[in-house]
């Protein structure tokens, strides 16, 4: 078994070498295997984030009754979770790919974007420590 720091970042890793291989080296197999990496990067993140999100009972309940109507999202789930990975490779082929200054900048804020939705992503479905006694036996209740 591996121990939990080196499991853990898996998906991390995945993702960052995927990003490397087309700046570090160039042809179409080198593409294509970063592209592989960096969907099974990105897949195994979305397996453990839904597994571990906080209110996923709730969700799996009823998942529109949390959500007033007004701000239902119209896209469908599985292009919702992928989003910010489309943007952060996008950003960054862009990134790697066009040299006018324009493109740099655009590249960027793209892949700037799809890390700061996944950090914000990341930090709202990781478990939170309950604050008081009551809220603990509420959480173990749900769970």
């Amino acid at each position: 078994m591996l121990p939990r720091p080196l499991y853990e970042s898996i998906p991390y890793l995945c993702i960052f070498i995927a990003c490397l291989i087309p700046a570090l080296l160039t042809g179409p197999l080198f593409i294509f295997s970063a592209l592989l990496l960096f969907v099974a990067g990105s897949h195994v993140w979305i397996l453990r984030s839904k597994h571990r999100r906080p209110d996923r009972v709730r969700v799996l309940l009823d998942p529109d009754s949390l959500i007033p109507y007004y701000r239902r999202l119209v896209l469908p789930k599985g292009l919702y979770e992928v989003l910010p990975f489309v943007y952060l490779a996008a950003g960054w082929g862009i990134l790697v790919s066009i040299d006018s200054i324009v493109g740099q900048f655009s590249g960027g804020l793209l892949a700037l974007t799809g890390g700061l939705i996944w950090r914000l992503r990341h930090l709202h479905r990781i478990r939170r420590e309950p604050k008081t006694k009551f809220a603990h036996l509420i959480s173990v209740a749900l769970y």
